[in-house]
């Protein structure tokens, strides 16, 4: 939905799409207004609490779990930090390409907000693989690469 896009990252127009939901109450008749599936976010609803309980239970005593509120390169470095694994460049030849695993040419998937909207992306990262016709990926955004060598050392032995 075009109104919650945001143009470099699935995953912000998911989170989007997931406040909104809440500041609508967490109604089903706004899900269906807007063509999105209530039982989706309201599993969402009940992850994340599950999440923070979790966080609570595990947390230092007296600690503060805090929001990143809307400092989205916190939210983004934070994907790097699970997603890692699964980066892509975008080639001279317009296409991307895995970092580990052979350099792969993959394609942001046409539901992606990168394939819809605007200039590509120089470096992703994204959640999954779908195979079709072509090797496209899934749930994309839009990173700095400095953040791969920073947040997985372990992984990207790379010098910027």
């Amino acid at each position: 939905i075009e109104e919650f896009a945001v143009v470099h990252s699935d995953h912000l127009t998911l989170l989007n799409i997931y406040r909104k939901f809440e500041e609508s109450g967490c109604s089903s008749s706004w899900c269906d207004s807007m063509s999105l599936q209530y039982r989706v976010l309201a599993r969402a609803k009940e992850i994340r609490k599950n999440l923070h309980s979790v966080l609570l239970r595990c947390g230092e005593k007296g600690s503060v779990i805090s929001s990143c509120a809307d400092d989205d390169a916190a939210v983004r470095r934070c994907l790097v930090s699970g997603f890692f694994s699964h980066a892509a460049k975008l080639g001279n030849d317009g296409m991307y390409h895995t970092l580990r695993g052979g350099g792969v040419a993959v394609f942001p998937h046409p539901t992606s907000v990168l394939a819809k909207f605007g200039a590509p992306a120089e470096w992703v990262i994204y959640n999954e693989v779908h195979l079709s016709r072509t090797t496209q990926i899934r749930e994309v955004t839009k990173i700095d690469a400095r953040w791969l060598a920073e947040l997985a050392p372990h992984y990207y032995n790379v010098k910027f």
